[in-house]
């Protein structure tokens, strides 16, 4: 009898969490079938130039600087099969709404939505100033935070930077 009750109270301890799930949020085991309904989201979209457009007066410095963000790891998210078209090409306050309503992932609601941990500590970023923009600075940032965090989880992992050369196969 013990045991029944202590299953039952674990299993309705998760009720107010999954209150805050909708159709559109990530499953609650991201392993196996459930991480096959998971999309990659451009934050900044890839056809940015239409729907994200700089300034008419931006220098070619600028637009290349744009166009090297679209797909560094920092511009990338996941998201559901269902949320992932609703946000595609929509403005920065659409899908930084949308975000905050579905994703319950910490990829995003760490250093999307809210400013990078490493961030908060070392820099004049808070939480607010962090998301009230999506731009190629926070995708840098967010980029070498995601790196850094990869290299902590994954010790071994050889690193080949620029000006470094992979070493000759013997």
């Amino acid at each position: 009898m013990a045991q029944r009750r202590r299953v039952r109270d674990r299993a309705g301890g998760a009720q107010p969490l999954n209150q805050l799930r909708t159709d559109r949020t990530e499953p609650g085991v991201l392993h196996g079938n459930g991480a096959a309904q998971l999309n990659i989201e451009h934050l900044l979209p890839q056809k940015w130039e239409t729907h994200w457009p700089l300034e008419a007066d931006a220098d070619e410095e600028r637009i290349r600087r744009r166009g090297d963000a679209v797909h560094q790891l920092g511009n990338l998210t996941l998201t559901t099969t269902k949320l992932n078209p609703s946000l595609s090409n929509q403005g920065w306050s659409e899908k930084k709404d949308g975000l905050r309503r579905h994703s319950l992932l910490r990829l995003t609601t760490a250093s999307v939505l809210t400013v990078p941990d490493e961030l908060r500590r070392s820099s004049h970023w808070d939480s607010d100033t962090w998301a009230a923009d999506w731009n190629e600075t926070r995708i840098g940032l967010r980029t070498m935070c995601l790196a850094r965090q990869a290299l902590r989880a994954w010790p071994g992992v050889d690193v080949i930077s620029k000006g470094n050369k992979e070493p000759d196969a013997e």
